[in-house]
């Protein structure tokens, strides 16, 4: 996250707004799509928990949540995420316990010197959600996570905050996008999706595989951050100084967590000019930097497992982003990612 210019907060939510046919998230979080009332909504929240109004915006996103970048009037700067409620998506850890422990994760990771945002306020109401305030985090600069060397910093992060997380005392178990035995895939991540289910009996089968795979390995359940990819980190020359979007983190075997960030790592949706998706090569290359980080192999079946989860979460991504009849995809897309390599790596 780079430095922002701070700018009136009605245009900076209105230019936000604008980037979505229908912004579902903020008429689930604030059951309105006017600028002017979510803004009115959050000047309101941080009076009401922080003593003091909104000065200017630094930066307005939607995701999963709605998240806006503030210059309070006592001239703190500070990041609120406001949730949908729980029930907009039961495989998301959006309950106000999920998002307590959230927290707690961050304050354990942060009291260690690990650069994670750290909770100011847990979480309260506000419109038909919740939302927090934790401290703004500018710092810092974006890695390729196609170059090796980018990808290294990313896997020897990733196994820096888990090899943290496995000394804290009672560690919560988070959910996140884990679904029961009886579906495939859990629900989509946003309401923009709408899978096709005639045009995806092949995603679903190899997904279907790969799952099976993931179950013959046995790998400790550990504390990690299940979307660690470039456009959530920032780097001081090999150093991790700024890490976001910590509720992303879960309670999973280490081989899931490893599998789902090398699928993604290399991911960073907020710029148009750059490769999203890995090649067959990075996920592979993720995982050895994992592992030699890590200073332990995996088992064969373990890494196997790795591989396995690497494509079940491509095949989501795949399921979630083809539509009715469409069966020519971009090379820098799911779908064209999992037809190129789905078979190679569960081999």
């Amino acid at each position: 996250m780079t430095s922002r210019e701070a700018r009136d907060p009605v245009a900076v939510v209105r230019e936000n707004l604008a980037e979505w046919e229908v912004p579902h998230v903020e008429l689930d979080v604030f059951g309105t799509a006017d600028a002017a009332a979510i803004v009115e909504q959050v000047d309101g929240f941080v009076r009401r928990h922080l003593g003091t109004g909104v000065a200017a915006y630094l930066f307005c996103g939607s995701s999963v949540g709605s998240t806006h970048g503030l210059l309070l009037a006592d001239g703190r700067r500070v990041v609120l995420k406001a949730r949908p409620p729980a029930e907009t998506n039961p495989d998301l850890p959006l309950d106000r316990e999920s998002l307590r422990q959230v927290a707690r994760v961050q304050r354990f990771l942060a009291a260690r010197g690990y650069p994670c945002p750290e909770p100011i306020l847990e979480p309260e109401p506000i419109g038909r959600g919740l939302a927090t305030i934790e401290t703004y985090l500018d710092a810092g600069r974006l890695v390729d996570g196609h170059d090796p060397r980018g990808r290294r910093l990313i896997a020897a992060a990733l196994v820096e905050h888990i090899g943290l997380l496995r000394n804290m005392p009672d560690p919560p178990r988070i959910g996140h996008f884990a679904v029961p035995d009886e579906r495939l895939f859990p629900t989509p991540h946003g309401k923009i999706f709408s899978p096709s289910e005639s045009d995806t009996g092949w995603v679903r089968a190899l997904g279907r595989r790969a799952r099976d795979i993931t179950r013959a390995a046995d790998s400790p359940l550990v504390l990690g951050h299940c979307d660690w990819r470039v456009e959530h980190l920032r780097f001081a020359d090999d150093r991790l100084v700024a890490t976001y979007d910590w509720d992303s983190l879960a309670a999973r075997p280490e081989v899931c967590i490893v599998g789902v960030d090398a699928h993604g790592h290399t991911a960073d949706w907020s710029q148009e000019q750059v490769r999203r998706v890995p090649t067959p090569e990075g996920i592979l290359g993720f995982i050895a930097d994992y592992e030699a980080a890590r200073g332990e192999p995996f088992t064969r079946e373990q890494h196997r497992a790795a591989r396995a989860w690497a494509v079940y979460w491509i095949a989501y991504g795949a399921w979630i982003s083809i539509a009715p009849g469409d069966t020519d995809w971009p090379e820098d897309s799911w779908p064209a990612l999992l037809r190129r390599c789905g078979e190679e790596l569960l081999r």
